[in-house]
């Protein structure tokens, strides 16, 4: 065993030290394991013989405790070799990791802590490894602390909360921030939630559909000629917009490869947030289409939109699309996880089906423009 491997074991029970340290407890012997491998050379031998008396106490040095035994060798003759290695005291144990100084800060952060709050050993106990990292901050954390134990923030953003720090203050410490919350006051902040926004009830930044008008006098209509505009979910829901069709897109360069149409609003879906879309009147009272990817999370959008409106209509996800666009089939960088999908209509399983077999992705970048416009205005 190497050095580095001894300096790992003491570096474990370094940890659980403080632990006792914080609750009390009296210092425990650590006998190290393993490393005492019978050496096969002579410099190996005596590689080994140095290393392990290096750090060997004696009475005027601290260090590990080494109980010998008589070794005979018929290679090495009689030697003297390492029955066991402990560390006997906390003096030993510092002196051999270097962690006296380091140590005196710890117990110094220790006081402070249990001094603002005296409940606090048998957390710092169970996290000791945030302590010193932290000691520049934790005057700060204090303050977010107390403020949050007595104060209803739901009214306000992460970054917005009235405590006495840099705006980015919470959002870096959340986690410790969510651990002594739940610890100190456990019957209002839920064991469950590890979420800061979350286990505050915080407002939370709204997420913008970016969305396009293919028809222009529909933009001078409604929104005051703005062609391309961001859009948030809350918003899609009371919008009372008089109009035919809405093409979701996967991908929001795929807004600007589709042609004019009349009475038709194009909206990027942004893949995975189609969750976000679900309950929007708009949606369910116009005719809605899809149009994605054809790959395994594409088809998987496509299967998850029709659970909100089984309605919805694909575009260009079909076998036709495929063998139009043969050369521009590639391999994605995942297997597929060939889920059921039963949203899917046979057209589409088809093509999905095949492009699994083959571990194959068909982009919406990829499609001839002439085809797109086909397809969409048909």
């Amino acid at each position: 065993m190497t050095k580095q491997q001894f300096i790992s074991q003491l570096e474990k029970a370094y940890a659980s030290y403080l632990a006792d340290i914080v609750l009390g407890k009296a210092f425990a012997s650590i006998v190290l394991r393993g490393g005492k491998n019978d050496p096969v050379t002579t410099i190996e031998l005596h590689e080994q013989m140095k290393f392990f008396q290096q750090s060997e106490k004696t009475e005027t040095k601290s260090g590990w405790t080494i109980e010998w035994e008589e070794w005979n060798s018929k290679k090495f003759g009689r030697q003297q070799w390492p029955k066991s290695i402990s560390v006997q005291e906390e003096s030993d144990l510092l002196f051999l990791l270097k962690k006296e100084k380091e140590t005196e800060v710890f117990k110094s952060a220790v006081q402070m802590l249990t001094e603002w709050k005296p409940e606090l050993p048998q957390w710092i106990s169970q996290n000791v490894r945030d302590i010193l990292p932290l000691k520049e901050v934790w005057p700060s954390l204090k303050k977010v602390v107390d403020y949050l134990l007595v104060n209803d923030v739901k009214e306000f953003y992460l970054r917005s909360i009235p405590v006495p720090v840099h705006t980015k203050f919470v959002e870096d410490h959340g986690r410790v921030i969510v651990s002594l919350l739940k610890y100190l006051k456990p019957e209002k902040f839920s064991s469950q939630i590890s979420d800061l926004e979350s286990l505050l009830d915080l407002r939370r930044k709204s997420f913008l559909f970016t969305a396009r008008w293919l028809d222009r006098d529909c933009a001078k209509t409604f929104t005051n000629n703005m062609v391309v505009l961001g859009i948030t979910p809350e918003d899609l829901q009371v919008v009372n917009w008089k109009i035919d069709k809405v093409i979701l897109t996967e991908n929001e360069t795929s807004l600007y490869q589709l042609p004019e149409l009349k009475n038709t609003l194009a909206l990027c879906s942004n893949g995975k947030t189609v969750s976000l879309l679900k309950n929007i009147p708009l949606l369910a009272n116009t005719r809605l289409f899809y149009w994605g990817d054809m790959d395994d999370e594409g088809f998987l959008m496509l299967n998850h939109l029709r659970q909100f409106y089984p309605l919805a209509q694909s575009v260009m996800m079909d076998q036709p699309t495929l063998d139009l666009h043969e050369a521009e089939i590639t391999i994605q960088p995942v297997k597929y996880k060939n889920i059921d999908m039963p949203g899917l209509k046979p057209s589409e399983y088809a093509a999905y089906k095949m492009l699994a077999e083959r571990n194959g992705r068909l982009e919406q970048e990829q499609l001839q423009h002439l085809y797109i416009s086909k397809c969409v205005t048909d």
